[in-house]
Formats: C-alpha cells, structure tokens, sequence
C-alpha cells in the first residue's frame, strides 16, 4: 500500500542523511564511497541468502542467484519464484538497474507480474528493491553472499 506522508530532515552531502516522518518513523544513512565506485557485474555475480518481501505478504528467507551475466533467479519456493536481469546503470556509480517477473500463482505481486528497480551491492550483502509499473507494489530484498 502506497499513503501519502509529509518527512522533514537534514542532508550533508557524501556523510549522512537524517528524515522524520509525520507517523513519527524515522531514517538515518550514512554515505559510502563505494557508491561511487562502478557497478561490476563480475563482483555482484553469486548467491545471496537473506529476506524477501513483496507488498502484502510476510518477510520470507529465499536465495538469489545472479550470474556473472547478470541473470537473475530465485528457485520456487511457497508456490512463486523469479528471473530476470540485473545490469550496471549508465553513470558509474555502483547501481544496477533490475528487471524482474514472478511466477506462480502465491506471487504476492501476481503470477506474470514485472517489476523494475535498482540493487546496490558492497562487501558481500545486496539490497535490491522494485516496484510495478503501476507503482502500487513492489518487492524488497537483502541478503548476503
């Protein structure tokens, strides 16, 4: 479900980010310089273990494969799995744009149904994150090598 919110909060360039949000959440970054280091298929390349959650359902431990191609796959598991791609985004920073179709009938996001984000990876783990195109749902993942 996607609500409408409003945040305050501060932004240092290159060393942190703090934002409130009206429901009282909060988040905290911190900047690191691998962001800026180019995406590298070959260092993505592996299996994560780790969570995955998609709008309306509970968090889940799976495994994510991705080749050094950038091919991605996720084995069945509870009635759904996935594949699609994962390449470097123009711009050198270390970025990858996804592209990602569930199947099954259990998909939280529906049997068929694509959906586009980004992953960042740095020393091991990979969060990745993507949406629908209608931006209603989506999928979030972590998980280290």
């Amino acid at each position: 479900m996607v609500a409408s919110a409003t945040y305050s909060g501060t932004y240092t360039a290159k060393t942190r980010t703090d934002v409130r949000l009206s429901d009282g959440n909060s988040f905290t970054g911190a900047y690191s310089a691998a962001y800026d280091q180019p995406a590298s298929l070959a260092a993505l390349a592996g299996t994560y273990a780790g969570s995955g959650v998609g709008t309306g359902a509970r968090a889940q431990s799976m495994a994510v494969t991705i080749s050094a191609a950038g091919a991605v796959s996720v084995p069945p598991s509870l009635g759904c799995s996935a594949s699609g791609s994962a390449a470097p985004r123009a711009g050198g920073k270390n970025i990858f744009d996804l592209r990602i179709t569930f199947t099954g009938a259990t998909c939280p996001l529906g049997d068929g149904a694509t959906a586009s984000g980004v992953a960042y990876y740095e020393g091991g783990a990979l969060i990745a994150m993507g949406l629908l195109p209608s931006q209603t749902a989506g999928f979030i993942f972590a998980g280290r090598k």
